[in-house]
């Protein structure tokens, strides 16, 4: 069962990256939220961590350092 969440954290991970790419970035920005929740409540710290740097690229992007420094 691990694996299956480890791969749900990637998926997660590669769809914020994508659509960063894209410059989509209210559809990242669901994705990001559903993702960090998903990998707190199943312990993918790493994946988490992983989200919560697409998050601070996607903030910078908009222009809202403030929020991309937290």
């Amino acid at each position: 069962a691990q694996g299956i969440h480890n791969e749900a954290g990637w998926t997660y991970s590669d769809f914020a990256d994508g659509l960063l790419y894209r410059h989509d970035y209210s559809t990242c920005e669901q994705y990001l939220s559903e993702g960090i929740a998903y990998c707190t409540q199943n312990d993918l710290d790493f994946w988490r961590v992983i989200l919560l740097g697409h998050r601070a690229q996607l903030k910078f992007e908009q222009g809202h350092w403030d929020d991309a420094e937290q």
